[in-house]
């Protein structure tokens, strides 16, 4: 063999190949490590954005960030425990953020924010440009949430971050799980709240938050604040561990909009009738009225009876706009549970006592449902349930549905809610 054709069949020769390749692999995989940390280290994930008035200058927004600030472990591992709080006195939120930018020595990245929270004064004004920015804006989360708070919004973004029993980045998370056992919220994103928005006929709807004064709590748990204090008085001077308060913050019932700005509140069993005719409830206890079994007297239930209501199926919901006048028929399948009397004395035996109770269950519901239709129609005039799209079938053209408006007869339309409702006792036996 020549030392010619020696040299080519060295260079061809697939063992020395495949051991480049590895080596080079090798530090490509390292390269890439080694950058993922830099820029996990030097990021900053937004979680909730707050707008509240600007305290100082009418015409600006102040803006609340909530920065988290992930970092490299040594297990490899990212910790997201550390938060930074930091408010921005500006015009508009992209100059809020590039404000931020400015001066935080971190790369600021907004596509896992978790929720805007808008003051309720600044949603009474309008929400058009803040929502128009966010949704239309690529760096933005289109999935996060929109709450509006009864107070400011940096209040319950700082009541939320000093509270270490929670963890800010999974809190609406959290939220929108147990949403379906409460039915007293519905959480809604900023896509969702746009499409309503900018839709004809439609009237948004966003839930409500809060920060708990001290006079809310000691009125709901006015015992139990006197017990903490006394506790905590006791206990100050000792070396015992520090234990977080009472959660001081509150989300339920929605913000009802109308032409962009909010014009009035649900509360939360309000809210549960809401979602009846839209979304269905899943679980629903409530208390009845004071003395609403009080006619029976033989069994001494002389106050309010605790239920658990459940929907089977959805709405059925119909509209007829024959006439100038629509007319709106609505029916929802419910299944009641009582759960217990005042008393504690539940007579099954007495067949005249259960009919008195079904009966009673009955017009309480019934009572609630027409004091929230009274109020979404006669009060507010906004088709928050969006009645309007079961009208849609009874026009032949766009410019015929039009034409009628449906928007402006919704406040005169006839409405007829009927609740279908079948009862779950003691003995798991279902009557109609």
């Amino acid at each position: 063999m020549s030392k010619k054709n020696y040299v080519i069949n060295k260079k061809r020769n697939p063992f020395f190949m495949i051991i480049k390749l590895g080596a080079i692999l090798t530090i490509i995989t390292l390269m890439i490590g080694l950058n993922n940390s830099i820029d996990t280290n030097n990021l900053c994930f937004a979680n909730i954005i707050g707008i509240d008035k600007s305290d100082t200058i009418p015409s600006n927004l102040k803006i609340t960030f909530q920065l988290i600030t992930p970092k490299m472990e040594s297990s490899n591992s990212v910790s997201t425990d550390k938060s930074i709080l930091t408010t921005i006195d500006e015009n508009s939120i992209n100059l809020a953020v590039s404000t931020l930018q400015d001066y935080i020595n971190s790369s600021i990245d907004f596509s896992n924010t978790n929720a805007i929270i808008i003051s309720e004064d600044v949603a009474r004004e309008g929400v058009q440009r803040y929502i128009s920015n966010i949704s239309s804006n690529l760096k933005f989360n289109s999935s996060m949430y929109i709450l509006v708070c009864e107070g400011k919004a940096s209040d319950f973004i700082k009541k939320l971050d000093e509270n270490k029993s929670i963890n800010s980045t999974s809190y609406f998370d959290i939220l929108k799980n147990t949403e379906r056992n409460s039915s007293s919220v519905k959480f809604i994103n900023i896509t969702e709240f746009s499409n309503l928005l900018f839709t004809s006929n439609a009237s948004p709807i966003a839930p409500l938050c809060k920060v708990i004064s001290n006079e809310e709590k000691e009125e709901n748990n006015p015992e139990d604040n006197k017990s903490n204090n006394e506790n905590s008085s006791k206990n100050q001077d000792t070396n015992s561990p520090k234990i977080d308060s009472v959660i001081d913050i509150q989300v339920g019932g929605m913000a009802i909009f109308k032409d962009e700005k909010m014009i009035g509140k649900l509360s939360y069993d309000e809210t549960a009738y809401c979602l009846m005719l839209t979304d269905g409830v899943n679980t629903y206890n409530t208390s009845l009225d004071e003395n609403i079994l009080s006619d029976n007297a033989n069994n001494n239930q002389s106050s309010s009876t605790n239920v658990s209501v459940t929907q089977t199926s959805k709405a059925k919901i119909k509209v007829d706009t024959k006439n100038d006048k629509p007319r709106i028929d609505i029916t929802v399948p419910l299944n009641i549970i009582v759960l217990d009397t005042p008393a504690g004395e539940y007579d099954y035996l007495d067949s005249n006592y259960i009919s008195s109770i079904k009966k009673k269950v009955r017009e309480v519901l019934d009572k609630r449902m027409q004091n929230y239709i009274d109020k979404i129609q006669k009060e507010y005039n906004a088709d928050i349930n969006e009645l309007y799209k079961y009208s849609r079938k009874n026009f032949l053209s766009v410019k015929e549905y039009d034409e009628y408006n449906f928007k402006e007869k919704f406040k005169d339309a006839k409405i007829n809610v009927n609740i279908d409702i079948s009862f779950n006792d003691s003995e798991l036996n279902i009557e109609k």
